[in-house]
């Protein structure tokens, strides 16, 4: 629950957990997965099954697409055959060695003619049977051959046309299926970990910049007490960030030194979270 005055609590959302007296649910960690509800810890998020991937917050496995494979379980990616094999099903645990005489490039989903190079797809279509290669286009990568482009997956993008593979996002940042750029984290998000395809909400009563790798700072209403590690305040957050005192004015980042007090109201010293209105010492008397 992450407003205060509450009288009941939410159910901890698929993908995530929560524990006890938590204010934000926490993503299952990459490599493993959740379709359930209120799960009160992280042991409770299931391994990732053999020939599947799973991404940070994942709902439900992901099938490796042709082409790739992910071996064993838990895994948070799939990986490309290696030149010299080839997988035409989604969902393989392992990938199958290229006939003689076939081409088989990284990343194959087919025993193919040495055809069309890494970072372009072939089209079949033309009148003379022999297929024109074309540059992958941007947002999809392109294994050669006669692989069609594939959408790059959450997490990872093609900058440019005529791409080989996609690259995965910086801390700090996500993208949505099919992208050709990152989008940082909005203020108030966070993401940790490279390749994840959305940005994590900060927990209360934390927030961050844009393109945050952690939330580290007080929101808006709450000062920080004292100095501390970014990680201990973002593993405590109510142990370091405190509610705005009465009549003070407490923005985004806000430490305790920092505290707004209004006209009309003093307070003894910076390290002092009380404030006290000046009429309460006879200054707005009339006559003085």
């Amino acid at each position: 629950q992450n407003e205060t005055g509450a009288t009941s609590c939410r159910d901890c959302e698929q993908g995530h957990y929560c524990e006890p007296g938590a204010s934000a649910p926490l993503p299952c960690g990459a490599g493993t997965y959740s379709d359930k509800t209120n799960l009160d810890s992280a042991g409770g998020c299931e391994g990732c099954p053999e020939g599947h991937a799973c991404t940070t917050g994942s709902v439900a496995p992901v099938a490796c697409r042709s082409g790739t494979f992910a071996s064993g379980s838990r895994n948070a990616e799939c990986e490309p055959c290696k030149a010299g094999e080839y997988q035409n099903a989604t969902g393989a645990a392992s990938c199958v060695a290229c006939g003689l005489g076939s081409f088989c490039p990284v990343g194959a989903s087919l025993e193919l003619p040495a055809a069309c190079g890494p970072g372009t797809y072939a089209n079949i279509t033309d009148g003379d049977g022999i297929p024109d290669c074309f540059d992958c286009p941007a947002g999809s990568s392109c294994s050669g051959g006669a692989a069609p482009p594939a959408e790059c997956s959450p997490g990872s993008v093609a900058a440019t046309p005529g791409l080989a593979k996609c690259e995965r996002c910086e801390p700090g940042t996500s993208s949505g299926a099919g992208s050709a750029s990152c989008s940082e984290c909005a203020a108030g998000t966070y993401a940790a970990n490279p390749g994840q395809g959305q940005c994590v909400p900060c927990p209360y009563p934390l927030s961050s910049e844009r393109g945050a790798v952690i939330c580290s700072f007080c929101q808006k209403d709450f000062y920080l007490l004292q100095s501390a590690d970014p990680i201990e305040i973002f593993s405590s957050p109510t142990d370091h960030c405190k509610p705005c005192p009465p009549s003070a004015e407490c923005s985004d980042n806000t430490a305790l030194a920092t505290i707004g007090v209004p006209a009309g109201y003093w307070r003894a010293s910076p390290s002092s979270a009380v404030l006290t209105a000046c009429r309460d010492f006879g200054g707005d008397r009339a006559g003085e």
